[in-house]
């Protein structure tokens, strides 16, 4: 009697990477909605600029002499420490129509977005171990989280700079232990971005 043939094992399957990919596929959509959404921006501008242009710059006058650049500073450092679904133009162009000049808003509001990621960036660095926070960074900013797994400094860049939200790459680069003395210097990039969607709003609110 012969024995019996031995059963094939099958080969053991390769171990997925989804990061590079994802990231790829990611800055690629970046790109277009960068492009896209600063058509439509432009657009909304114009638009509610020429039918509220009355009612908003009576509350951003308000705004600018009740809260200030101080005001201004704590809007931004909230949005981009602690995630919120509200643009932050929202602020720097009621700053804009109430009167307050172009570089003073691109200061104060530079200010608070600096410091405010780096509340996210540190705060993210300690409790990246909470399951939480994993379940969070790797479901709803999974985005953002390969993009700067994949890139590094490059994706904090491209999340200062695009409108994948600036709060979960700077979560993303903490909970991946990025250096404090590479994450400041490039946080820096919010003063470009700041500065030309305000130069953006400044088409749509003051030059009709």
């Amino acid at each position: 009697m012969s024995a019996p043939l031995p059963v094939p094992t099958p080969p053991p399957e390769p171990a997925p990477t989804p990061a590079a990919p994802t990231a790829d596929l990611g800055v690629r959509k970046l790109i277009v909605q960068t492009v896209v959404g600063l058509v439509a921006l432009l657009a909304i501008f114009l638009v509610v600029g020429a039918i509220f242009y009355k009612p908003l710059v009576a509350a951003g006058t308000w705004t600018v002499e009740t809260l200030g650049g101080p005001g201004l500073v704590a809007a931004f450092f909230v949005l981009d420490a602690v995630w919120l679904p509200i643009p932050h133009e929202t602020f720097s162009g009621l700053a804009l129509v109430g009167g307050m000049g172009f570089w003073e808003i691109t200061a104060w509001a530079t200010l608070g977005s600096w410091l405010g990621g780096a509340a996210g960036f540190g705060a993210a660095k300690r409790i990246n171990h909470m399951a939480w926070f994993q379940r969070f960074m790797r479901g709803r900013a999974r985005q953002a989280l390969d993009i700067v797994e994949r890139y590094g400094g490059w994706g904090l860049a491209i999340g200062a700079i695009t409108p994948l939200p600036y709060v979960w790459t700077t979560w993303a680069a903490g909970a991946l232990d990025m250096p404090w003395r590479q994450f400041l210097p490039i946080s820096l990039l919010r003063v470009p971005r700041i500065a030309f969607y305000l130069w953006l709003m400044e088409l749509g609110f003051l030059k009709l």
